[in-house]
């Protein structure tokens, strides 16, 4: 008997150690529910499990102080070079904002339209490479803050140290049970920037960028939220104020993004030439 007891005590301080552990490590030797190869074996594959779905609706809000907001719907067809159509039931141009709607076809080709944006040859769309658009300081739509896209590539390129760092303290979205928490720095080589995006014409740091995920039981991204702080600095961490092309302050970044009806048609082509403007100069 009293070797038992024995064996049951040191089972129980072997346990306690490790609970101590975890503890001290933030909790990465510890998973629940998921263990760590589950963990990570579900965010290895968040982008995998798009691409099968084919396509999906996006509903998201999205704003970048200074800078602009969004809010509307896409339409997205993920894969190498994804497409979608977003309709903005509001988005920032000049010194207001304004229902939009715009098609992006490749890295390179977009289109927009919107009542706010009418050239004088009243074409109903303008292509962004042929007419510049003054849309004020980084609110551009292509700065990619309200594209799902943007952020689903960090998703894609996290590694095993740091997708086990998930967090399950987030609150509960329906259908999607299993909520983690990235917190992203500048030093860790997965995390933005570059965004590929014209956020890159502004910024080139992130003071921090935290990504809250949430995954349905197939492994498909049902929400994603964001929360970025941006900044231009050089390299020895100074501000340079005399560059204009530069924000002079940093800009905060918060968005969220819900997907659902997954597999729906998704066809984006570019419209009419007789329906794009030829002006060169567009002031809104």
């Amino acid at each position: 008997m009293m070797k038992k007891r024995v064996i049951l005590y040191g089972i129980a301080a072997v346990l306690a150690g490790v609970v101590a552990a975890d503890l001290i490590s933030g909790g990465r030797l510890i998973r629940l529910p998921d263990g760590e190869n589950e963990t990570y074996r579900r965010f290895a594959r968040i982008n995998a499990e798009l691409v099968r779905a084919g396509t999906a609706r996006v509903t998201f809000t999205a704003t970048m102080i200074p800078g602009g907001a969004w809010a509307g719907t896409s339409a997205v067809r993920f894969g190498e070079t994804p497409v979608w159509d977003t309709s903005y039931d509001r988005a920032t141009v000049g010194d207001g904002t304004a229902p939009m709607r715009r098609l992006h076809l490749d890295e390179r080709t977009e289109y927009l339209s919107s009542p706010a944006l009418r050239p004088a040859d009243e074409r109903a769309w303008i292509d962004p490479d042929v007419t510049s658009v003054t849309f004020g300081p980084i609110s551009s739509p292509r700065t990619g803050v309200a594209d799902v896209t943007t952020w689903l590539r960090f998703l894609g390129g996290v590694d095993r140290a740091h997708a086990l760092q998930a967090k399950h303290d987030l609150p509960d979205v329906p259908g999607a049970p299993h909520e983690f928490l990235f917190r992203c720095f500048a030093t860790v080589a997965q995390c933005p920037p570059p965004y590929e995006t014209e956020l890159d014409d502004a910024f080139n740091t992130s003071q921090a960028t935290d990504l809250r995920v949430w995954l349905d039981d197939d492994g498909r991204l049902r929400r994603l939220g964001v929360f970025a702080v941006l900044d231009h600095l050089e390299a020895d961490g100074s501000r340079d104020v005399r560059d204009l092309s530069h924000p002079i302050v940093a800009s905060t970044v918060e968005a969220t993004f819900d997907l659902r009806d997954f597999g729906i048609p998704v066809l984006v082509a570019a419209p009419p030439r007789a329906e794009v403007s030829t002006e060169r100069y567009l002031k809104v």
